[in-house]
């Protein structure tokens, strides 16, 4: 086109070109605190040129617009992914480190180390004045003060398991609703796409879902066509989260309410779709599921599962069919739930131990030989207070009958000794330096399943005399260092859990900025 026409069209072509671009400026502006909003540039190229019939060669037509795209780097959203998901694995890890630090570190001078150190001292004090109500009284006094300790501890790590269950539900709950967000808007994304248009500001929140899901646990995520994304769990691509073409079968997650040993090696579970615990009707029951012993741990700690979309599962028929149905994502804040809630087992098993060995040595003592034997610590959940089997730190208690009568607290060698007669007390002093062998007694099991009372006496105690004489133990450990130990490595996952998010803060909030300054 030549002539004033010409001159005209590139005028005109020039003009729509600048209002464009003022427009996508404006629209930058206006989303400057957007969250996940990225910088949008207009692209625009020469127009087609004209060539002149018998000139000297072609005349430009003017500019063309053709595109409005994102500024957006891959590379710093995958940085920024996988940082979330450290950092989110290490924070919730944190809180409830420091929660159980709080309930283990006895910041009072009357926690358990400090009680179990009272204990022998009453003792000790018992054995100068064997005869006397009142050294009795103190004695039974320190015992029930150090069970009702135990006790409490034990509920209190109950309670912050528990707590980190219900959150891992919750946030099974989050995730099944930010996938069917980020479904929806996939599905837009194509549909403009395949429109001819750039859907910028979808893509948008498209990230910004992806970035939310990221912190729940880590993705990998791929480009597909017509701006469709693949997206997983990491390391799992059986796995399936956002549905790019009508045929595509994807995947929720549910959350596993209890498990129920069958005895032989089946399980009972019922779980909740989308881990949505508002209505019974979401809850699904499966008889008879095949797990090996690892499997069934890893469900029981982590208690989610990978469902079909309409939430329901097939039954695994074969090992590696029961690994892809138990989701146990090694970061972001699901896997981070799911490592403290086996870590917190671990507490309990340890302070479980502490109360099973003072528990077994104490009545070792004030039984074994005696003609007339009276339990000083007892079972509390069984009627039977002969039977310490079951002990443990949450039912751990003095036997009610010596709160009532602390006469009956046995310090001579036998029933008829002198009330002067102190044996049987001084070998319970010397049970403070006692190192038992703890690692041993959480592996003795007698048919019940629970730690056997004789097999530990056998070990431990010479009992062919009248007052068992304590067996020395090369590797193990007095009580109170055991306990100490335990604190010990609660404080040093805290420690290393703070660095780590500390640490992961910075780097994240490095890679955000240069986020920041190239799609801001």
């Amino acid at each position: 086109m030549s002539g004033l026409f010409g001159t005209l069209n590139i005028s005109k072509t020039g003009l729509f070109a600048q209002q464009q671009y003022i427009n996508v400026t404006s629209h930058n502006i206006s989303n400057a605190k957007t969250e996940g909003y990225s910088r949008q540039n207009l692209i625009l190229q020469t127009a087609r040129p004209e060539t002149v019939v018998g000139g000297a060669g072609q005349v430009g037509t003017g500019v063309s617009m053709i595109a409005i795209e994102r500024t957006r780097n891959l590379f710093i959203d995958y940085q920024v992914r996988k940082g979330n998901s450290h950092l989110g694995n290490y924070d919730i890890r944190y809180d409830y480190l420091s929660e159980i630090e709080g309930i283990m570190n006895e910041p009072t001078d009357k926690g358990i180390s400090e009680l179990i150190s009272e204990f022998f001292d009453a003792w000790q004090i018992l054995t100068e004045n064997p005869e006397k109500s009142d050294a009795r009284i103190v004695t039974t006094q320190k015992a029930k003060a150090l069970a009702d300790e135990l006790n409490h501890t034990y509920k209190k790590l109950n309670d912050t398991k528990n707590n980190a269950i219900t959150e891992i539900q919750s946030n099974i709950f989050e995730v099944n609703n930010i996938l069917d967000r980020l479904n929806s808007v996939n599905k837009e994304i194509i549909d403009v796409t395949i429109a001819g248009n750039n859907p910028n500001d979808l893509l948008d929140r498209r990230d910004l879902l992806m970035d939310e899901l990221s912190t729940k646990f880590g993705i990998d995520t791929r480009n597909q066509i017509l701006n469709g994304i693949k997206c997983n769990p990491e390391g799992q691509q059986n796995i399936n989260l956002v549905r790019n073409k009508a045929e595509d079968q994807i995947n929720k997650l549910a959350f596993v309410d209890t498990i129920k040993d069958n005895g032989n090696g089946t399980y009972d579970i019922k779980y909740y779709k989308n881990g949505d615990k508002t209505s019974e009707d979401n809850s699904v029951e499966v008889k008879n599921i095949a797990l090996t012993a690892k499997q069934y741990e890893q469900l029981k700690q982590g208690r989610v599962i990978v469902t079909k979309e309409d939430g329901t599962i097939d039954i695994p028929t074969t090992e590696a069919e029961a690994d892809a149905l138990i989701f146990n994502p090694p970061s972001g804040k699901i896997g981070g739930l799911q490592g403290v809630h086996s870590d917190v087992d671990v507490y309990i098993h340890q302070i479980d131990t502490l109360a099973k060995g003072l528990a077994f040595s104490v009545n070792a003592i004030h039984t074994e030989g005696m003609d007339k034997p009276i339990s000083f610590f007892i079972d509390s959940t069984t009627t039977n207070i002969n039977d310490y089997d079951g002990i443990n730190a949450g039912n751990i208690a003095v036997n009610s009958e010596i709160i009532k009568d602390p006469m009956l607290i046995a310090t001579g060698e036998s029933s008829t000794s002198a009330s002067t007669d102190n044996t049987r007390a001084l070998a319970m002093v010397e049970l403070r330096d006692f190192a038992m062998d703890f690692a041993a007694l959480g592996n003795y099991k007698s048919t019940s399943g629970n730690v056997d009372y004789k097999d530990f006496v056998a070990k431990h105690f010479d009992t062919t005399g009248n007052i068992p004489k304590l067996n020395k133990i090369p590797s193990g450990t007095k009580m109170e260092g055991y306990f100490r130990n335990t604190i010990n490595l609660v404080g040093v996952q805290c420690q290393t859990a703070k660095q780590t998010v500390g640490n992961q803060k910075k780097s994240l909030a490095a890679i955000l900025e240069r986020r920041l300054s190239i799609s801001g």
